[in-house]
């Protein structure tokens, strides 16, 4: 498959990606195949004369004839893929498939699967080849020794090949391009990308991914809130960001500005400055809890006096707060990190969030250092005080 070219054919709700699997390196199968065809042509005469005599010899030179018809067999229909096949990958009605045709792969699948289960599209790592640093592949020494038969043919020139696997929701590894059916890893490559691209997939380092040492990992990244579908016809409060309008306390607000913090413990909050058709602004804290977001309607506070101590001897951590005659008790901790509009890398942060005795009022301490921390005070209210969210666009 020398050909690298990919047919992309892209649409509101559907992706094609299709590619030929001709090479001109097929016309060298085939001659191999009529060079093996001439030697099972003499060996057949062989076995004719040894047909009466039903020795050992005899059994021997038929298991060798049997088994190599069945190669020829074999490589000539390899060859008829390699000359005549075309993968089509199609992306339409939330669903993956894979073709080959016209002649299917016997020992490979069609792939089908929902997109919905895909987390992650990679490409396998082939531990013969390393990078050199400028894209291109080069053969691993210490590799050389593990593999005698196939090293001089590489040096030659022979190019890497891997497949191209994908991650689903559930860590599951499924191969969905095998090298035969991909023929170059910058054709897997592309592959990849152009997918990623199309489902809004946020790329990172998978273990055994090649040279998944120059991506980040999961963990370095922001999670991608752009990938959950959105229904027009029923946007919830949990759908906010950054371009959506709505109405709240008699006035029309749209969303201009978005802090995302991604906790380690698995949930992601987010503040949002909102601004009023009269030119008023507020803070609005969306908190992900597992009974679903509870939004605190905030405001920064620049004269707290908050206890001062060391951040990072927990043991030190107030459990009680004292504001405006009340009292706020701890009511939870979250480690994470926190991005500004599109950073994909973001700050180490640290959260200790307060609440009153009802649960109504909280005061909230974002950390980025010890001597680099915000206040916000906040009060809780429900999501049924927003109304006709809608998005700008």
């Amino acid at each position: 498959m020398a050909s690298k070219t990919l047919h992309v054919s892209k649409k509101e709700n559907s992706l094609v990606i299709s590619y030929d699997w001709y090479e001109k390196s097929v016309f060298i199968i085939f001659g191999g195949v009529i060079a093996f065809s001439y030697f099972l042509y003499i060996l057949h005469g062989v076995l004719i004369d040894l047909f009466n005599a039903l020795s050992i010899f005899f059994l021997f030179v038929l298991f060798f004839y049997l088994a190599i018809l069945a190669f020829i067999l074999f490589m000539t229909y390899l060859s008829l893929c390699s000359l005549c096949n075309t993968t089509t990958i199609k992306i339409e009605n939330e669903e993956l498939t894979i073709e080959n045709s016209p002649f299917p792969i016997p020992w490979k699948s069609n792939v089908k699967l929902d997109v919905n289960d895909i987390e992650q599209l990679y490409v396998e790592k082939n531990k013969m080849y390393i990078s050199d640093g400028e894209g291109n592949l080069m053969l691993n020494p210490q590799t050389e020794g593990e593999f005698p038969d196939t090293i001089s043919r590489i040096k030659q020139g022979l190019k890497g090949e891997m497949s191209l696997y994908l991650r689903t929701t559930t860590g599951k590894s499924v191969e969905v391009l095998s090298m035969a059916q991909l023929g170059s890893h910058e054709r897997a490559i592309n592959i990849e990308r152009t997918i990623e691209d199309y489902l809004n997939i946020q790329d990172y380092a998978v273990e055994g991914e090649h040279e998944g040492e120059k991506k980040f990992t999961k963990e370095e990244l922001r999670r991608n809130l752009d990938k959950k579908k959105i229904n027009p016809t029923a946007i919830a409060i949990s759908d906010l960001k950054e371009g959506f309008v709505f109405d709240y306390d008699l006035y029309s607000w749209m969303i201009t500005f978005m802090i995302q913090y991604d906790w380690l413990s698995g949930s992601t909050d987010r503040l949002l400055q909102m601004v009023s058709d009269s030119g008023d602004n507020k803070l609005l804290y969306l908190q992900e809890q597992f009974s679903g977001i509870i939004p605190w309607m905030e405001t920064k506070s620049e004269n707290f006096k908050f206890p001062s101590f060391d951040k990072s001897a927990g043991s030190n951590i107030p459990y009680s707060l004292d504001h405006n005659g009340e009292n706020y008790s701890l009511s939870q901790t979250n480690d994470g990190k926190l991005f500004h509009k599109k950073q994909i890398l973001g700050s180490e942060v640290s959260q200790y969030f307060f609440l009153n005795s009802d649960d109504t009022k909280s005061i909230r301490i974002i950390w980025l250092s010890d001597s680099n921390y915000s206040i916000y005070l906040g009060e809780k209210k429900e999501e049924r005080h927003f109304d006709n969210i809608l998005h700008s666009s």
